[in-house]
């Protein structure tokens, strides 16, 4: 802080502050990717357990990428997964969350698709 003929002005701090600054953003954008990926696997997780499957893998499909390419809104969370069953027969399908005009809190999933089903 600078004392300028009575005027109280501040004096931008030296590129120090603005590497802080800069690391801070970039912390914070690592922690919410990381908790992004944590609540999507617990629900993925959970869906896996209540139709008796092992979760094994997922990840997030892109725009253009499963049976609604193009079509999803903002509001729709689609996931390519593969899961293990009780034999150990490993499958895999497209998880869908939310509806098109809003995510729905009540249905966590509105639409499951397997492999075997797309022909």
């Amino acid at each position: 802080m600078l004392y300028n003929n009575g005027v109280i002005a501040w004096q931008e701090d030296s590129s120090g502050g603005r590497l802080l600054m800069v690391i801070g953003v970039l912390l914070l954008g690592f922690v919410l990717l990381r908790l992004g990926r944590w609540y999507w696997s617990r629900r993925l997780n959970k869906w896996a357990a209540d139709q008796g499957l092992k979760l094994i893998g997922f990840r997030g499909a892109q725009f253009y990428e499963g049976p609604s390419a193009w079509r999803r809104s903002d509001s729709q969370h689609l996931f390519r997964v593969q899961v293990e069953d009780r034999t150990g027969e490993r499958k895999t399908a497209w998880v869908l969350f939310g509806t098109y005009w809003g995510f729905t809190w009540g249905v966590p999933i509105t639409g499951v698709i397997w492999d075997d089903k797309l022909g």
